[in-house]
Order: C-alpha cells, then sequence, then structure tokens
C-alpha cells in the first residue's frame, strides 16, 4: 500500500486518569474524558472512542450536574456514538442544511481538551476549513486548521453562524511527520467528521437531528461559543482500560509497511471474466451498501485498491461479482492481515 502511513494519525481523546479530579457521582477516578453535544432531547453525540469499553458513562452539563448516560448506538466505522440520558443538558445544536461548506471558511471548536492539566471549564478555538476532505482524501472528514487537543474528540465544529458543521474527531501526529520529514513539523493539522456524516448516523438510529440553512450575517466567535456552551458535554469514562492522550495505540506496521489497523486492500483478479462489482461491508452488517467499483468493471489481470476507513472495523464481509453474473463470497475476512485479495 502507497502513501502516508496511518501511524502518522493520532485521534485526540482521552486524558490518562491521574490527570482527572474524581467526579460528583463517586470516588472513582475517570479511565478517560471527552466532549460531546446535545442534538435532541435526552440524546448527546460524542465519538466511538470517547466510550469505547466503558463501564460507566457519566456527562457534566453546563449547569454543572452530573448526569448518568448510556450507549444508544455507535459505529467505530464512522467513530460517532449517541448516548442516552435523563434531565436537563442544554437544547439541541442545529445541524446546518446548507449552503454547502467551502474552503477557507471560518470555524470555532467547543470542547474540554487536556482536562485536570487545563481549564475544568470549555475551551472555544478558531480556524478555517482547510480541506473538504480527510487524511488519504477520507471523505467522511474535513481538515481544519482550528487547534485541539485530547479531550476535544466529539465536540462540535461550528460554523460562523452557530451551526454545526462537523464533529472533532483527530489530530496529525505532528512530531512523527517531522521525524519523516527530517524536521519539518506541521501545525494545526486537524480533522473533524462531516456534519451530513453524523446527520445520517443520528437518522439510521432513530434520532431526529434539527437542521436549518446558514444565512444571515456572521457572528464574533465569542457569540458562536454562547451557542455552543449551553449544550457542550464534558463526558468521563469509567472502567475502562487507562487510556494513552492518544485515542488508540500507535498502529504498528505489518511487512510491506501497511499500518495493522488498517483495512485497505488492493483486489486482484486473476480470472479471465471482469469483476462488475465489488461490495465490503463491517461484519455481521446485514447489508451489502454499495458497488465500490465507482470506476467501472476490473479487468482480467487488473488490480483495484480499496480504501477502507482505518482504526474501526478490520473484519469485513465480501462479495465479487463477475461480468458472467457469477458471485463469489467470502464473509469474516480480517483484511487488516492482508495487502493483496486475489480472486478467483
Amino acid at each position: 500500500m502507497r502513501g502516508l502511513p496511518f501511524l502518522l494519525f493520532l485521534l485526540a481523546a482521552a486524558m490518562p486518569p491521574t490527570a482527572l479530579a474524581p467526579t460528583a457521582l463517586a470516588q472513582e477516578r475517570a479511565s478517560s474524558s471527552g466532549s460531546g453535544f446535545v442534538v435532541a432531547e435526552g440524546r448527546a453525540l460524542t465519538n466511538h472512542h470517547v466510550i469505547e469499553g466503558c463501564r460507566r458513562i457519566a456527562l457534566r452539563t453546563p449547569q454543572g450536574q452530573s448526569l448518568p448516560a448510556t450507549v444508544l448506538a455507535s459505529d467505530p466505522r464512522r467513530d460517532l456514538a449517541v448516548l442516552r440520558y435523563d434531565g436537563p443538558a442544554g437544547p439541541p445544536l442545529v445541524f446546518r442544511d446548507g449552503p454547502p461548506v467551502a474552503r477557507g471558511e471560518s470555524v470555532v471548536t467547543y470542547g474540554f481538551p487536556l482536562s485536570g492539566v487545563l481549564s475544568s471549564g470549555p475551551t472555544l478555538t478558531t480556524g478555517d476549513i482547510s480541506a473538504l476532505a480527510g487524511l488519504r482524501d477520507n471523505p467522511l472528514h474535513y481538515q481544519i486548521s482550528a487547534p485541539v487537543q485530547p479531550g476535544n474528540s466529539g465536540g462540535p465544529l461550528l460554523d460562523s453562524r452557530g451551526h454545526v458543521v462537523g464533529v472533532v474527531v483527530s489530530k496529525l501526529n505532528a512530531m512523527r511527520i517531522a521525524q519523516m520529514t527530517g524536521g519539518d513539523i506541521p501545525q494545526n493539522v486537524n480533522f473533524a467528521i462531516k456534519g451530513a456524516e453524523a446527520v445520517r448516523f443520528l437518522r439510521d438510529n432513530a434520532v431526529v437531528p434539527m437542521l436549518a440553512a446558514s444565512t444571515g450575517a456572521d457572528r464574533r466567535a465569542s457569540e458562536v461559543g454562547e451557542v455552543a456552551n449551553a449544550s457542550t458535554l464534558f463526558i468521563q469514562c469509567f472502567g475502562a482500560a487507562t487510556r494513552s492522550a492518544a485515542a488508540s495505540p500507535p498502529a504498528t506496521a505489518q511487512p510491506g509497511g501497511k499500518p495493522a489497523d488498517d483495512p485497505s486492500f488492493r483486489l486482484v483478479n486473476r480470472g479471465q471474466q471482469p469483476v462488475a462489482e465489488l461490495f465490503a461491508t463491517p461484519a455481521g452488517a446485514g447489508t451489502w451498501g454499495r458497488n465500490r467499483l465507482d470506476q467501472g468493471p476490473l479487468a482480467p489481470q487488473a488490480a483495484h485498491v480499496l480504501r477502507l476507513p482505518r482504526g474501526g472495523a478490520c473484519v469485513y464481509d465480501l462479495r465479487v461479482v463477475f461480468a458472467d453474473r457469477r458471485a463469489l463470497e467470502r464473509r469474516g475476512a480480517n483484511l487488516c492481515r492482508v495487502t493483496d485479495l486475489p480472486v478467483p
């Protein structure tokens, strides 16, 4: 697999428990923390990696109240999770429903980075939409210049009118980039899950978010912060394995340079018939989804690299359909362990 190794990519997530103060709910220390925000009555959105493996989850509301929460739905591939809670936590933030987000737009992040080290209250940062795709052209992400730190994960990314355009998810590992480039340190290269993808995730799980067109005069960053402050939540995870400042351990590389949590692979057609369709979906999903051969049929003796999200599912169900409509299926394939997948 060619291109920049994915081990350069660190998710912005929780601090070690030694850096966190005890919650009002119990004397035990939290394993990790992150951010989230209200998306509907009794529902909050955050990242999957913020709540992964938690035995218990607590939300701190803008009013300082601690509320227990449970996971309603979670998607490791999208790195999104929706939480259920009871009690007042603020009004739902409104997602942007047009016009399309453009490069260079001003954005605001709001969340709880480095809790126990920085301020215990929320932090606001400003920046721009740098690119309309993420690392290795990930179509689910925006690249943003607004600074984020561990603990910002799951917080809202808002436009200059106070509408949600994304969910903060990760930052680039600048030190590793510097090691590979001989000392050049990239600055403010961070990522957010696109708001449209978050809306699809919520609707897939029977949560109806609020949407509105983003029109009218721009607001000052402080005014956007006031909108976010009313609905942004501090999330604490109890009982999970202690994590470092990264959301997950840096991936080790497979032979040939492929990171150990990258399910991307190269499909090699060794048959005499073109491959007409290729389907790949996380194991047990129950649906094949879309044909991933967007460029058209794969000719005999040709190859096609299929890029799949890193850091989520490794085990996939596969279906290959040849031009003569003959189909091959393979279920439960651990794609993180392969680089080439020959067929038939």
